[in-house]
């Protein structure tokens, strides 16, 4: 008996491993492929299916509404403008992101974010010269003719010039003063952002146009998004916004121009209201948490129309607790006529290192780059500021403004190195080229920095672990000045003209560096320059600004560039 109980038991324990052993399946479900949806403002119907050109949508509110899953597309037809947000709803995945874009062929379809009033029927004679319209709920912030902003002002009787606007919100009108009918002119008026603000995740938008709106894409906590190959253009105030713990967000190969249109002739007094960005990238109020991880690369920005007199129109700011861990090879051209600078990162948050890289910025008002108050949040990765072109910064000749401007605060490594920075106007203040501020482990590689006040500045309390290989030359004040109480490890540079405050190493010359043509803003070195194969070793700056690779001959070359041979 026992032994046919053992049998059957080891039969039993047989079976089960092999029931172990032998791999069940459970079905799983295929992913569901993605839809396409089309959308044409002039030729959809809200009442089709929008699963092809021919059944296309008419309303964006109506592609929203739909249900949108992980992989979906919603196509915009080109040449067509829709006068209302896009609000996404849904989320995508990483892998899958919800996508929206563009079909068919010519212009990029155009978001608006205002309210039309061209065409004499929709004015109405105030009082000779001064006219309204109406059906204005929400203050516009600003009102565009033929494509070009408003002077406001704060009553009915401040309206003296051509244009000159103001907003009642009792009854909804918006006053403009002007010899003829308004309606005769391309009059938009702004009422809602184009994209957002929403908190969806994984989106990725790419080939429209958002123009005239408050906001063009605004991010309210979400993550994962791509946006790529838009134009956003005269906004009232951001071109985009991520806020609210906004994490993980490219802005790529996109086209910006005429943002913050809010501070038109204001000045830098008339406050916060009044700023306004091409991209910005914040946390809000606390505890919110930051906006993190953000990569700016490749992208445009020119200020052509806009004017005022000192606000804040910054092209790339990264405020207030925001944080990206990319701002490179982007082009900022300014039009010395608006304030705001290239860069600004100020009080940022986050664990990673930034690295603002390969960007040209030209003739912008303010500082062409600003990393500042890095312990606010007690921000300690590394930045890197790295071969970029400053030309004509500071062109409003503003107070207590410079080209670069390090102000950490804080222990925060931060390596300035192989930069060109090239002319800071010769006005009533002083502008340096890079300025260094109550900032400590400090990194000065490998700059060229021509044509400003003082080339390098080092403030009062300041430690520069090491500054190596800069030309300073042909600065109006003096090549390097160093206040008292300040540290600094320096040789092997080419400083021509006067050192302030300090005492040059010995490797340190004072010859002209023989510049390939400075007047026509060419500073390579000569092959026969003073700088060739004088520069000490710089172990990890291995490329030039062309993107060279250095050392190119026996030694190192002093500044940004290594010279032909």
């Amino acid at each position: 008996m026992r032994g046919r109980r053992g049998a059957r038991c080891l039969g039993a324990i047989a079976a089960l491993w092999a029931a172990l052993a032998t791999p069940t399946f459970s079905p799983v479900a295929a992913p569901t492929p993605p839809r396409i949806f089309h959308v044409s403002s002039r030729a959809g119907s809200d009442l089709d299916t929008g699963l092809a050109p021919d059944h296309a949508w008419q309303t964006l509110r109506r592609a929203i509404g739909q249900g949108l899953r992980p992989g979906d597309r919603v196509l915009l037809r080109r040449g067509d403008t829709w006068r209302e947000s896009l609000k996404p709803l849904a989320s995508g995945t990483p892998e899958r992101p919800i996508v929206f874009g563009a079909y068919g062929a010519g212009v990029l379809p155009a978001i608006l974010g205002s309210e039309l009033r061209e065409g004499t029927g929709h004015w109405r004679e105030n009082s000779p010269s001064v006219w309204y319209t109406t059906g204005i709920p929400h203050d516009p912030g600003m009102v565009f003719h033929d494509g070009v902003g408003s002077r406001r002002v704060g009553s009915t009787d401040q309206l003296r010039e051509s244009w000159d606007w103001r907003y009642e919100a009792r009854t909804g009108r918006v006053y403009m003063r002007l010899g003829a009918n308004p309606g005769r002119h391309r009059v938009e008026v702004p009422q809602r952002h184009g994209i957002g603000f929403s908190a969806a995740d994984h989106l990725l938008v790419e080939n429209v146009e958002i123009a005239f709106a408050w906001t063009g894409i605004g991010i309210w906590g979400g993550r994962g998004w791509t946006i790529r190959s838009v134009s956003i253009h005269d906004v009232v105030i951001d071109g985009v916004q991520g806020n609210r713990g906004t994490r993980e967000v490219t802005v790529e190969d996109s086209i910006f121009q005429d943002w913050g249109w809010r501070s038109y002739l204001l000045p830098m007094s008339a406050g916060e209201t009044a700023f306004g960005y091409a991209i910005q990238v914040i946390s809000g109020a606390s505890p919110a948490p930051p906006s993190d991880a953000w990569r700016i690369r490749g992208n445009r920005f020119r200020l052509v129309s806009l004017e005022n007199r000192g606000a804040d129109a910054t092209a790339i700011n990264v405020d207030q607790g925001g944080h990206a861990a990319v701002i490179a090879d982007n082009a900022i051209e300014g039009n010395r006529r608006a304030g705001g600078g290239g860069i600004m990162v100020w009080q940022p948050r986050g664990a990673t290192s930034i690295d603002i890289s390969g960007n040209s910025i030209r003739d912008v008002g303010s500082m062409g780059i600003n990393v500042s108050d890095l312990g606010r949040h007690r921000f300690s990765a590394p930045i890197r500021i790295e071969r970029n072109r400053v030309l004509n910064a500071c062109a409003l000749d503003l107070p207590d403004e410079e080209a670069i401007r390090v102000w950490t605060g804080t222990e925060t490594p931060v390596t300035v190195a192989t930069n060109l920075v090239v002319g800071t106007p010769s006005g009533r203040h002083p502008h340096p080229g890079i300025r260094l501020r109550r900032s400590r482990q400090v990194t000065v590689v490998a700059n060229t920095v021509y044509g400003t006040d003082a080339g390098l500045e080092v403030e009062r309390g300041s430690e520069v672990a090491l500054m190596r290989n800069n030309i300073s030359a042909g600065n109006r004040v003096s090549a390097m000045a160093v206040e008292a109480g300040s540290r600094v490890r320096e040789d092997y540079d080419l400083l021509q003209g006067p050192v302030l405050g300090f005492t040059p190493g010995p490797s340190t010359r004072g010859d002209d560096p023989r510049f390939v043509s400075p007047s026509t803003g060419d500073f390579h070195l000569d092959p026969a320059s003073p700088a060739v194969d004088r520069g000490g070793e710089v172990s990890g700056f291995a490329v030039d600004l062309d993107g060279r690779r250095r050392p190119a001959g026996p030694g190192w070359d002093i500044g940004a560039y290594e010279a032909d041979r």
